[in-house]
């Protein structure tokens, strides 16, 4: 048995069909079309017809009581190597196996995140209230222009 739980053949063979090499991924052409290179159990390379090849692991999960297709994505390469393309997959895989959905894991990671920055911007506008009615010494564009350049994203507090 091989890493991935299929047959191995010094690596490059998976439920009998040929897993990717780096150098099969490197002469990956684009077409008229976009294209995959399947590598095994969900992971494949989808070839772009810009050229652009994007890592992405296919899968089935429970939603709403039913098994859905759902597709994620897990780089680009060259960023992402075949070989940490096939950690990721190995993650997010085992992630599957115990009945979760690493694509609902990281919506979820997205939307805290956001909900990080909406804190921070809320605290920012208090303070920026305080200092404003508190008869703040410097002008009272001052404090405001400090708080947006510290905002993560640059937003406009106005």
């Amino acid at each position: 048995m091989g890493i991935l739980g299929g047959t191995s053949l010094n690596g490059l063979k998976f439920r009998g069909h040929k897993l990717l090499t780096e150098v099969k991924v490197k002469q990956a052409k684009p077409k008229s079309r976009s294209y995959k290179l399947a590598d095994g159990a969900g992971l494949y390379l989808e070839v772009a017809t810009n050229g652009s090849r994007y890592w992405r692991y296919k899968y089935r999960a429970l939603v709403d009581g039913r098994r859905k297709e759902k597709r994620l994505a897990l780089g680009v390469y060259p960023e992402v190597s075949l070989k940490q393309a096939r950690d990721l997959h190995a993650s997010a895989h085992a992630m599957v196996s115990r009945g979760g959905d690493p694509s609902a894991l990281r919506q979820q990671e997205k939307q805290e995140a956001r909900t990080c920055v909406q804190s921070f911007l809320t605290i920012g506008q208090d303070w920026f209230e305080t200092q404003v009615n508190n008869s703040h010494p410097t002008p009272a564009d001052a404090p405001k222009t400090r708080l947006n350049r510290a905002s993560f994203f640059g937003g406009s507090l106005v």
